[in-house]
């Protein structure tokens, strides 16, 4: 009964199975009308009876053994008897029970597809569950999206506006210090219009020698003043009572003259030299301190060379 190979069928076994169609769907007709009134699991379990059934009687008209198609078809011997036993308990879930159906059919000459789709396997309703939630899910995809669109929106506006908030403070935070550094020297020491005298200045009177001449008028008792500098500094210059320069002034030599006294007057009297008619240069004092020097004409004829600086204090 149990051959290696599968034999050829024969003409008769051909019209057997013709015969074995038609009674097949007078069964399915009787199946079908007593559906309604039937479970799943007992449909399931009539349905299987029927097919197992009918499957066993293909394979023993073919004189087929369960363990030749079990290798051929690679479904356990044991599964193959509970098809043929319309044993749902020894089977797995339907939806397996329908692929051992339809290769168990080929095997034996059926068109496999359409007999095992006559097995239902309970996901029949699915396909009309999953479109509800889908069309649901697809409702409310647009609806999450806006919200998290305006929550985005909202971070990133709060985001740049806070950007654009330390950018406008940072450049006034870090220009200051430098412009503040670059332009001490020029606001600290600069007097406004003779109201307010500059700070902490330190007077110094200089009496300028006098030629052999004792007149007064003579040009030779005039002042000169030359003033050296060795760094940038601000400098106001007074003759007679009248401001004749003020302002910034590199590095350089400058001279004036006056007929009575000469005022010197620096922002950074350390980068100052001063000479007074001709004689040699001094500084005028510390870096970054503010100094005023005033030097006048001697009255005295025939004094001996000029004196050096000395303070009014």
């Amino acid at each position: 009964m149990a051959n290696a190979t599968h034999p050829k069928i024969s003409r008769r076994a051909i019209e057997a199975q013709g015969a074995q169609r038609m009674k097949f769907s007078r069964i399915q007709f009787k199946r079908k009308q007593k559906k309604e009134t039937l479970s799943l699991v007992q449909i399931q379990a009539r349905t299987l009876a029927t097919m197992g059934a009918e499957l066993r009687e293909l394979r023993q008209e073919q004189s087929l053994a369960i363990d030749t198609i079990a290798r051929q078809t690679l479904i356990p011997a044991r599964l193959l008897r509970a098809i043929e036993d319309g044993d749902l308990t020894r089977l797995p879930e339907p939806v397996y029970v329908q692929g051992f159906l339809r290769r168990f059919a080929d095997y034996v000459g059926l068109d496999g597809s359409t007999y095992a789709r006559e097995f239902p396997t309970g996901n029949e309703s699915t396909p009309s569950q999953s479109s509800w939630r889908g069309s649901s899910i697809t409702q409310l995809r647009p609806f999450h999206l806006y919200l998290l669109y305006i929550f985005l929106v909202i971070v990133s506006v709060r985001g740049l506006s806070e950007s654009v908030n330390s950018d406008s403070r940072s450049p006034d935070s870090s220009i200051a210090p430098s412009q503040t550094a670059d332009h001490l020297d020029e606001l600290t020491p600069r007097p406004a219009s003779g109201d307010v005298s500059p700070p902490e200045i330190t007077p110094s009177t200089v009496t300028a020698n006098a030629s052999s001449s004792d007149s007064g008028n003579n040009p030779s008792q005039q002042v000169q003043v030359g003033v050296t500098l060795t760094d940038e500094s601000w400098i106001q210059v007074v003759a007679d009572g009248e401001t004749t320069f003020e302002g910034m002034l590199s590095q350089g030599t400058h001279t004036w003259s006056a007929n009575r006294e000469l005022t010197v007057i620096a922002g950074n009297a350390g980068g100052v030299m001063i000479a007074v008619n001709g004689d040699e240069a001094q500084p005028m004092g510390a870096p970054g301190s503010v100094e005023e020097l005033t030097v006048v004409a001697d009255s005295r004829a025939g004094a001996g060379s000029g004196n050096a600086p000395t303070s009014a204090n």
